[in-house]
């Protein structure tokens, strides 16, 4: 790792309840949902789920793998995450807290990765990514999400307002006092290049993320119509979370 500080977010230092986060959000964590369950490899020996938080997404996973590890760096994420794992009596997943930018993992410890809603709250992009293929053994799989820079509605307000910066590859952090990336897909494909993987498909989601349009109808319904939009919104890279799936070469 780095001796360079390297600025994280803490959720622990700032008191904030991830939760609080998904529960009017309950459209984009099915889209989610949906889209683990289908790219995941059918069965794997070692999965970690990095940014892990509090175990949202372990239903989507918790029969992909013989051993699952839910990594974050916040212990009060981690404590509700485990106490989902008790209640359900899941003995094949475990917890463990850490910092990304070096796991307390060896060499090639798992088949699949999965990291979501993680990379535009960091720093050190392709030191992360480096991390990551450290710990994950040959032809491994990685899901990865981002924040997409270059969606639909960030194109028609760059058109309205002439900002030609919006097709400029350098990510842009969205956040005054602290750090949200929006990336550029080219970007994330150049990084993952250089950190030896290789993408594979490309799928973008939560393609209606409109919210008085989520928040009147139906998850089912828009699931279905995020269905029918993903194919030609993935061509264009037009929806605001762009999936990435990879294979470590």
């Amino acid at each position: 790792m780095s001796e360079q500080t390297i600025d994280v977010s803490d959720y622990d230092r700032s008191g904030y309840d991830y939760r609080q986060y998904w529960d009017k959000r309950q459209y984009d964590n099915a889209v989610e949902q949906k889209i683990i369950s289908q790219t995941l490899p059918h069965f794997s020996e070692s999965l970690i789920d990095i940014g892990g938080g509090f175990g949202r997404l372990i239903s989507s996973y918790q029969d992909k793998a013989k051993h699952i590890t839910v990594f974050d760096y916040s212990n009060n994420n981690l404590n509700v995450a485990q106490s989902i794992i008790e209640a359900k009596g899941y003995e094949h997943i475990q917890t463990q807290q850490g910092d990304i930018y070096s796991m307390p993992f060896k060499d090639a410890s798992f088949d699949t990765a999965i990291i979501l809603r993680v990379i535009h709250h960091l720093e050190r992009t392709s030191l992360a990514l480096h991390e990551i293929n450290r710990v994950m053994k040959p032809s491994g799989t990685l899901i990865l999400q981002f924040a997409n820079k270059v969606h639909l509605k960030n194109r028609l307000k760059a058109l309205i307002t002439r900002d030609a910066t919006i097709i400029n590859p350098k990510p842009v952090n969205l956040s005054k006092d602290g750090i949200f990336f929006q990336f550029h897909p080219d970007f994330i494909k150049e990084k993952l290049k250089e950190n030896g993987f290789v993408v594979e498909q490309i799928i973008s989601s939560s393609n209606i993320r409109i919210p008085f349009i989520y928040r009147m109808i139906p998850v089912p319904v828009l699931l279905f119509f995020e269905t029918l939009l993903t194919p030609i919104f993935t061509k264009f890279y037009l929806g605001p979370s762009i999936f990435v799936i990879a294979r470590k070469q």
